[in-house]
């Protein structure tokens, strides 16, 4: 695995310098991590880390609830605007007071027939029938 990377750092390094000045900054490159590994940072301790806990789980519920905040707040906006659009347009096509209208009905009879008593004397279509 250290060869592996060590040849992906010397590839890297020719793409940007000469062979000369790659091969020094690959040395060096390989110096600094094995004195990196001689000299581990110390871990923290654990209540360290379980305050560090604590306080992400404060920030990701507070986010969480400025985020449902924000979408109940979009959404009343929303139904705010639309009583508002629908206000309005009930003003704007608002129509006069409706005034009853009077049934009207066609006559498929005369009217004359229905003033004389006897219909198939009046009527040649409906005395044709009989």
């Amino acid at each position: 695995m250290n060869d592996l990377k060590n040849e992906n750092l010397k590839e890297l390094l020719a793409g940007f310098m000469d062979s000369d000045s790659a091969r020094r900054m690959q040395e060096d490159i390989e110096k600094g991590d094995q004195l990196l590994g001689r000299f581990s940072a110390p871990s923290p301790r654990d209540n360290v880390i379980a305050g560090i806990k604590i306080q992400m789980a404060a920030a990701a519920r507070r986010q969480h609830r400025t985020a449902v905040q924000h979408r109940i707040w979009a959404a009343v906006s929303v139904a705010a605007a639309i009583v508002a659009v629908s206000a309005f347009a009930i003003k704007y096509f608002e129509r006069g007071p409706v005034e009853p209208t009077t049934a009207r009905y066609a006559t498929v009879i005369p009217d004359k027939v229905w003033e004389g008593s006897d219909i198939t004397a009046d009527d040649v279509d409906i005395a044709m029938l009989m």
